[in-house]
């Protein structure tokens, strides 16, 4: 739900430098990509397209990274999963 509790449905710690790291978040999150199924008027195949780019989740992560405190003890970054976004 849009609603944040202390349940996790999964929850991971990811380590290394930046790079290591944004590679991971990227693998990790390929599982909840949602894909919609497109039927193109005179064609018997349908195509698979996904709900958005790979450009923007990775920019996404990219940012995160780029963006978290540094300073924190963890200096960490949080992505969510959400029904409708990451």
């Amino acid at each position: 739900s849009d609603k944040t509790d202390d349940t996790y449905e999964d929850y991971r710690w990811f380590e290394g430098s930046a790079i290591e790291i944004a590679e991971q978040v990227y693998a990790a999150l390929q599982p909840y990509k949602k894909t919609r199924a497109v039927f193109t008027e005179g064609s018997l195949e349908r195509e698979e397209l996904p709900a958005y780019s790979d450009f923007p989740l990775r920019e996404g992560i990219v940012n995160a990274l780029a963006h978290r405190d540094y300073e924190a003890h963890s200096g960490g970054a949080k992505v969510s999963v959400y029904p409708d976004r990451i």
